[in-house]
């Protein structure tokens, strides 16, 4: 009707009530015991972590080396959904002792920010070690 010429009206419109409608909720929004304490200013900013949980690291890895696999395996002409599911890395030792002992030790590192810069590259070349195990040659 307009022909393509409604200088973005529906846009400045949209911004507006949106806008204002942040403006109104904020109050609502500080007074929720989640969002209790926390900083909502443009000054401040919300740092969530580190995580103190030791096994995290290591879920997170575990669940990468296991896509990573899948992929790297998987023919690049098999155009088929891609099935994640049980596999004997998840059920087996994925890792020796020796190599959890060192990734851990890296782990605590990346935590208290301590030597990170060769933390990175030692974790780099355990990663690589580890997946060298599972990806076919």
């Amino acid at each position: 009707m307009v022909g393509g010429h409604s200088l973005f009206l529906g846009s400045a419109v949209g911004a507006i009530l949106g806008g204002g409608g942040a403006l109104v909720g904020m109050d609502k929004i500080q007074k929720n015991s989640f969002f209790k304490n926390l900083p909502f200013s443009s000054k401040k900013a919300l740092i969530v972590g580190p995580i103190k949980d030791l096994n995290f690291p290591f879920i997170l890895l575990k669940r990468l080396i296991y896509f990573t696999k899948e992929v790297a395996n998987r023919p690049h002409a098999n155009r088929e959904e891609l099935k994640i599911g049980d596999d004997e890395l998840f059920s087996k030792e994925w890792i020796n002792s020796d190599i959890q002992k060192k990734l851990l030790s890296l782990h605590l590192n990346f935590v208290k920010s301590k030597d990170i810069y060769s933390s990175k590259e030692k974790y780099s070349k355990l990663i690589e070690e580890i997946l060298l195990k599972y990806i076919e040659h």
